[in-house]
């Protein structure tokens, strides 16, 4: 009796602490009350974080985890304070695979993890790629906001409304549902911000108050916002000002004087917060800049347009972006009066942006991705908060399925290898596995899938998911054991193999011998116990059953190549090998998947040092995949300008090219801009250059490599440059 009453007395307190740690853990979405946020334990919290753009790209992904690895970057974002992040995206991730691989390679500066994006760089869906990250910020108490920022890739600056032909308004919403249901597990996505800068001037495009649902942002954002709460009641709804109200204009997205009149309606108002933006005279010159009063007339403005909704209590106001391109001048005063204002009223804000290669401001981080700009930094760690938790329990995604890597291998005996489990989806809860050998005589496997080959046969291995309910299998054959070295003299790779399991050798036994070279190389040279030089085909066993194979390789693996003369280019795909003896001044390469001149890898790059010549040669290995890829050889003479007739009989030069990032353009009459773009297309830098007949630019900032100078001319003819930056 007395052990029944003591497990009744466990029993009991068991389910007590059950029910405090789901107390404990519960949702932590926010609430608005008048222009405050509160947080589920009715505490008043405040948003300040940044914006990490790229999925509203083509690319269709983070930008910036080409040099960095993607959850080191986010790891870095929490680490300066910010407690949340506003991630932009477009209609099209939810169907687009990646355009463009990510690579698993490198060490990231930041967090030492190595290599960088291993996982995202199995993934070929940009909404795989989101959930990592949603995934992230759940565990790590980051909260997000999710920005549909354009219906089609890079479309936010010719979208007006928030559909288009492609995406009508019925499937925005649908698309907004969609995601909403992807992600009403994670508190961590606290909001959704609707639609980016609706926008349009005279009368056209986004209108507020119309009460015609074809341009009354108004009634959309009130229908979207509604559709989205029935899905998921916790999520706040973010919406954004539109261009112009009535007679007056500001900011796209800026201007909320029509939520005064005609405010938006949901069927959980505490759930609406307004979002304007706000940006300094760097973006664009308005006229307020230029009154003599400026920087005091600011406030005046800033609440006729929004903050009259804190100031009348309500809403709060979430500024979903602002930001700053460089210091001194106009935009410094702006910036550091506005960041001042934000700060007095407790507003709620996401600076824009993370990235270095926003056009307009620039980003916190530098041209390298890896370290912040200090000045930025400086102005916005005084209002830093707390962060906001999330639940770390209520998340569970259940297994679907489990693949293994390699799903076969071969071993010699006492070799070992390391399998990998996949666990489907990426953002699983349990990803644990139990590993089986069918056959441990012939091969074990320990608890983290390493194999060790223990004697000659086959087994399976097996990996089970925690439930049981999946298993896959990698198929081992185990041959002799007899064992080999392998010294590489030069670059490249190559391996050595022998005749197959199931032999036993006696001393001097002779044995048959093939040697095999990666793609791309070929063997040259054989030294130590083969018996053949070019093409050895056996060897005599010694005393410890150990073959010895020193061997030297041709280092670009050309073996038939074709002679051409300097400067040399190539554009597309294609598999190409090539020989010059000319001495090459320097290489430019982007969007290939390899190109190697004597063993060295010059891939998607520009450099002038060059590898020693073999026999008096330069040999090139060139392998693309793209119609876009390109490679420019240069000789010792190098073209001092780039130099290109346009239709409007304007002649372009660039100069000096290469040049230290300080170039002039020259030839630009009845021209109207200039934009320089990275080879992977980012925007670096725009300007206005109507009436001008030379252009100095200056990206000193920017690193060594290869770059897309573009000229638009008045009648919408353009001409794009290469520039190089050594």
């Amino acid at each position: 009796m007395k052990k029944i009453k003591q497990l009744l007395i466990f029993a009991c307190l068991l389910l007590i602490s059950l029910c405090m740690n789901a107390e404990t853990c519960k949702k932590n979405y926010l609430t608005a009350q008048g222009n405050q946020l509160f947080d589920a334990d009715g505490k008043e919290v405040f948003l300040r974080g940044v914006n990490w753009f790229g999925f509203e790209t083509q690319m269709g992904y983070f930008h910036g985890i080409w040099a960095r690895d993607h959850k080191s970057m986010l790891q870095q974002i929490k680490d300066l304070g910010f407690n949340c992040i506003r991630i932009p995206w477009n209609n099209a991730i939810l169907t687009q695979d990646i355009s463009g691989d990510i690579n698993a390679y490198g060490t990231d500066p930041y967090s030492g993890v190595s290599p960088m994006n291993e996982i995202e760089a199995t993934k070929t869906k940009s909404l795989e790629i989101l959930d990592i990250a949603i995934q992230w910020c759940q565990e790590n108490n980051m909260k997000v906001i999710l920005d549909n920022h354009s219906r089609e890739p890079d479309g936010y600056m010719t979208e007006e409304l928030w559909y288009t032909e492609k995406v009508s308004h019925a499937k925005w919403i649908e698309d907004w549902i969609f995601i909403t249901e992807r992600y009403k597990e994670y508190d961590a996505v606290i909001a959704m911000d609707i639609n980016n800068e609706p926008h349009g001037a005279y009368g056209g495009g986004s209108r507020w108050g119309t009460g015609d649902i074809k341009n009354d942002w108004r009634l959309a954002a009130q229908e979207c916002g509604n559709a989205i709460l029935e899905v998921n009641p916790d999520v706040l709804i973010m919406v954004e000002g539109t261009e112009e109200f009535e007679e007056t204009s500001y900011w796209w997205g800026g201007n909320l004087q029509g939520a005064r009149d005609y405010p938006v309606e949901l069927t959980h108002p505490e759930k609406l917060v307004y979002s304007p933006h706000e940006y300094g005279p760097t973006v664009h010159m308005q006229d307020w800049f230029s009154s003599p009063d400026f920087p005091d007339n600011m406030p005046g403005i800033w609440e006729e347009n929004f903050n009259y909704l804190h100031t009348l209590n309500t809403s709060p106001l979430f500024f979903g972006e602002f930001g700053i391109k460089d210091e001194g001048g106009q935009d410094e005063v702006w910036f550091d009066k506005f960041v001042a204002f934000m700060g007095e009223k407790g507003h709620h804000w996401t600076f824009w942006c993370w990235n270095p290669n926003s056009g307009d401001t620039g980003g916190l981080l530098d041209d390298q991705w890896q370290n912040v700009v200090d000045w930025k930094m400086d102005k916005l760690r005084p209002y830093l908060v707390s962060e906001i938790p999330n639940c770390q329990t209520s998340v569970v995604i259940p297994v679907d399925g489990i693949s293994v890597n390699p799903d076969s291998t071969t071993l010699n005996v006492g070799q070992n290898t390391q399998i990998t489990a996949n666990i489907s989806p990426s953002n699983a809860s349990n990803k644990n596995v139990t590993w089986k050998s069918s056959n441990e005589t012939v091969a074990t496997v320990n608890s983290l899938g390493e194999i060790t080959a223990v004697s000659i046969g086959n087994a399976t291995i097996s990996a089970i998911t925690n439930d049981g309910d999946f298993t896959a299998t990698s198929n081992i054959t185990v041959t002799d054991a007899i064992t080999y070295t392998l010294t590489n003299t030069t670059s490249g790779m190559g391996t050595v193999s022998h005749i197959p399991a199931g032999n036993t050798f006696t001393d001097g036994t002779i044995v048959s011998l093939t040697a095999t070279a990666e793609s791309g190389y070929t063997f040259k040279e054989w030294t130590g116990d083969v018996s053949s030089n070019e093409n050895p085909t056996e060897v005599v066993m010694n005393t410890n059953k150990v073959i010895n194979a020193v061997f030297t390789i041709l280092s670009n693996g050309c073996t038939n190549p074709t002679s051409i003369s300097l400067t040399y280019k190539q554009d597309g795909a294609g598999d190409y090998c090539w020989v010059t003896d000319e001495d090459i001044s320097y290489v430019s390469s982007w969007n290939l998947d390899s190109l190697l001149i004597n063993g060295t890898d010059f891939t998607n790059t520009w450099a002038d040092e060059m590898p020693a010549k073999i026999d008096g040669n330069y040999y090139i290995s060139y392998k693309a995949s793209f119609a876009w890829s390109h490679v420019e050889i240069f000789g010792m003479t190098k073209s001092s300008t780039g130099m290109k007739t346009v239709t409007n009989n304007s002649t372009l030069s660039i100069f000096p090219n290469p040049s230290n990032g300080i170039f002039t353009v020259d030839g630009i009459v009845d021209a109207n801009y200039i934009k320089v773009t990275s080879s992977k297309g980012e925007l670096l830098y725009n300007a206005n250059v109507a009436g001008m007949n030379t252009y100095k630019v200056n990206l000193e900032k920017f690193s060594t490599g290869i770059y897309f100078v573009t000229i638009r001319y008045n009648d919408d003819s353009y001409v794009t440059e290469t520039i190089i930056i050594k």
